[in-house]
């Protein structure tokens, strides 16, 4: 009996993972190195392998290609390439196989099956238990500095219908999020949305916690458990939580002020009216701190850049502060005065921003060089 026609074959990743010039009975092999030796020294550092074995299923027996190190694989095409998944396994045979972590015989059984079964065993993992594990030795190991963290969030948009993901649910006893519609900061009303939330720390920007919700879940009622879960993972609540203003409301401010924390966010121009700022912004005294600045390639310019000033309290009784930055030439919509040099609180330039503290806020001038 022939072979039916018309019906596919699957055709294996070529053996050899290298370009291969033959000359005169010489043989030339290629292999491309590129960033992964660099890529290879820091998620040795991070431990990134070991870690995620110890929060992935246990492996049958019959596994040709451990699941962890398929998924640094991905991780690596992610950070160097985001070939699709049907892509990877020819992308990867490109590379020297060891700086890819795979023997040439494991590198045969990588395709996009391999794949996506393994993306199937770190949806079963504890994603929270193994960032939290991940994070925390990062920090240990760099020596990341976590007393100020910044968060902010933003929408990822889908192209198509998502029937099935339309509302949150479970599989396989995991909960999972609804792809739906809500307020998209792509400007894309018409396309369905997951919120991805991101905290970075002051100290070099580096990822500290990342999370995703429901597309039509708002960015106001995620601070609490993000700050909750931040006191988990830096041990402390002592930390400066920067966040915009939808983290000024006063459901979070009282969550985080009442649990001995500290933020700084930025007061919507609606509420910043009711507080009295915008007649506080044009008054010239009250100036708390002045950052100056010096550049070197322009000369030792010692003019301020940025004002802040004490404006009062907030009704809900966390201080407020104005932030003005000046532009020599220009005018502020807040504050409607030029910069003078002689006299460096009539603000100019863009307009002022009203903030909220937890902290009190001193009145004592103070001044800062920013070099």
């Amino acid at each position: 009996m022939g072979k039916r026609k018309g019906r596919r074959t699957r055709q294996s990743v070529p053996e050899l993972p290298s370009h291969v010039a033959k000359h005169s009975g010489q043989t030339l092999t290629s292999q491309t190195v590129g960033v992964l030796p660099i890529i290879n020294r820091i998620l040795k550092r991070m431990r990134f392998e070991e870690i995620l074995k110890g929060y992935l299923p246990r492996e049958d027996g019959r596994t040709k290609l451990p699941t962890s190190r398929t998924l640094l694989v991905l991780l690596k095409n992610i950070l160097i390439s985001r070939e699709p998944i049907y892509g990877v396994g020819e992308w990867a045979s490109g590379w020297a196989p060891d700086v890819m972590g795979l023997s040439a015989e494991e590198l045969n059984h990588l395709n996009d099956d391999r794949v996506g079964r393994c993306l199937e065993k770190l949806f079963d993992a504890d994603h929270s238990s193994l960032a939290l594990a991940m994070v925390s030795h990062v920090v240990k190991e760099f020596g990341v500095q976590l007393q100020r963290l910044h968060n902010d969030s933003t929408t990822i948009s889908f192209f198509g219908a998502y029937d099935q993901a339309g509302r949150e649910t479970r599989q396989r006893g995991i909960p999972t999020l609804a792809v739906t519609w809500g307020h998209s900061k792509d400007h894309r009303p018409d396309l369905k949305q997951l919120l991805y939330i991101l905290t970075i720390s002051g100290d070099g920007a580096v990822p500290v916690y990342f999370t995703a919700a429901s597309g039509n879940v708002t960015d106001d009622t995620t601070h609490r458990d993000t700050w909750d879960l931040l006191c988990q993972l830096t041990g402390r609540r002592d930390f400066l939580y920067v966040a915009d203003c939808k983290l000024a409301t006063t459901e979070n401010m009282k969550h985080v002020a009442g649990k001995g924390g500290r933020f700084i966010t930025v007061l919507a121009r609606n509420a910043a009216g009711g507080c009295g700022f915008s007649g506080a912004a044009c008054q010239r005294g009250n100036t708390l701190a002045s950052l100056v600045r010096q550049d070197g390639q322009r000369g030792r310019d010692s003019r301020p850049i940025f004002g802040v000033r004490r404006v009062g309290d907030q009704p809900r009784g966390f201080p407020i502060a104005m932030v003005s930055q000046y532009a020599k030439g220009r005018v502020g919509r807040g504050c409607p005065h030029q910069y003078d040099r002689s006299s460096p609180e009539r603000t100019g330039g863009t307009p002022p921003e009203a903030g909220l503290s937890s902290d009190p806020l001193s009145r004592e001038g103070k001044s800062h060089q920013d070099r």
